[in-house]
Parts: C-alpha cells; structure tokens; sequence
C-alpha cells in the first residue's frame, strides 16, 4: 500500500500527461519528392534520438537520473536525453516511410529511455563561476555546431503545463523531422523577465541532415 501510494505521488509530481506520438509529416517531406533522410550517416539512421536539454524543474530520486517534477528550482539543471520513436520491432526504414509520406494512421509512440543529468547552474548567483560539470554540456553543444551542413539556430517554445517527457519527445520530433544535431530544451526555465512560474522553453539546434 504505501509503495502504491509513492507511486502515485510521483506520477503526480511529475506531471502525468499523455502519450506523445509521431507528428504528421511535414508538407514539404509528404509529396516524395524531397527525401532528407538519404543522406543520413549510418550513426543516424536509428529509431533513437537523443536531445540536449535545461530546465529548471526539481527533481526527485538518483541525482544523475533524476525524475523532474512540475515545480520550478533555483537551478538550471543541464543534461541529456535519449528517446525512441516506437518499440524495439519499429526499424528505421518504416520510420522514413511514415516521415515521408500521407499516412496518418498508425504512428508510433515517442518513448524516453534515459535521462542524465549532466551539470546544474545556479541562477541565484549570476557572478557565479561555471562548475566544470557544466563543460561537458556546453562542450557537446559546440561540437553539435561544428559538426552541422550550416550555423542555423531553432528555439523552441512549449507551454508552460508541459512535463519534461512531453518537451523533450516534442524536441525530438524536431530533430527528427527537421534534420537538427542537438536540441537544448528547457522545460521550467524562467523567462527573460524573470517572473516567478512564467515558464518558457528554448531549443536550440544545429542543422544536420537537410544543409
């Protein structure tokens, strides 16, 4: 009983939302005549995709693997996702047939598989020195930037009731869809003008496949 009672506090803590399943294809990529995922490497032609991320939601549990909640912190956590578009029978060519064409029906579930937490800033305190952790995040940031065709920037912008497994699925489908190295998404960070629970989310990403 008491398990089951943490069980349910959790899941309530973390925001439970529904499942996020692979959007529509895009227009541009529905009509066949534009095929981005062609000139995939072998490193990206996977079911799996893995993103960036910041927020600044309080986690719960592991430190390194931790389990965010819906509230808001003091500290900019930074670190990495890895999510699956699909089970483990869904294979990469089916993923580029439905990425490419009209079907509507049938599209696969986004699952998170694993989430590290690389590093956390506090926002409290901005003469504060970078930790070396952060190094790490802000390092695989650079070499997104220096690997990509070109130097275009995304942000993307959830709303504020989105829990981190629904920001960081949707900034997969971007990376997906959109041909991007790296989203930084950050479920729960403040916006510029600082106002306590006026969340926003920045995803920034270097472009990959269709330079």
């Amino acid at each position: 009983m008491v398990v089951f009672v943490a069980l349910c506090c959790l899941v309530i803590l973390s925001g439970c939302q529904p499942a996020v399943y692979l959007m529509p294809t895009p227009v541009a990529l529905a009509g066949g005549d534009f095929n981005p995922f062609e000139r995939a490497g072998e490193a990206d032609k996977d079911t799996q995709v893995p993103v960036l991320y910041a927020t600044n939601r309080v986690p719960l549990g592991n430190p390194g693997k931790p389990v965010y909640t819906i509230f808001a912190g003091d500290l900019i956590r930074l670190g990495w996702a890895r999510l699956r578009i699909g089970d483990d029978r869904f294979d990469f060519p089916a993923l580029v047939a439905l990425s490419t064409g009209a079907q509507t029906e049938g599209r696969p579930r986004l699952f998170l598989e694993q989430l590290d937490e690389w590093s956390a800033l506090d926002v409290t305190d901005s003469k504060a020195p970078l930790p070396d952790s952060a190094q790490r995040y802000f390092g695989a940031v650079n070499s997104a930037l220096a690997a990509s065709a070109d130097k275009d920037l995304m942000i993307y912008v959830h709303g504020a009731n989105a829990n981190v497994y629904r920001a960081s699925a949707q900034a997969a489908q971007y990376r997906h869809s959109g041909g991007y190295l790296c989203h930084l998404r950050g479920p729960g960070i403040e916006t510029a003008g600082g106002v306590r629970g006026t969340r926003a989310a920045c995803g920034v990403a270097a472009r990959r496949r269709h330079g």
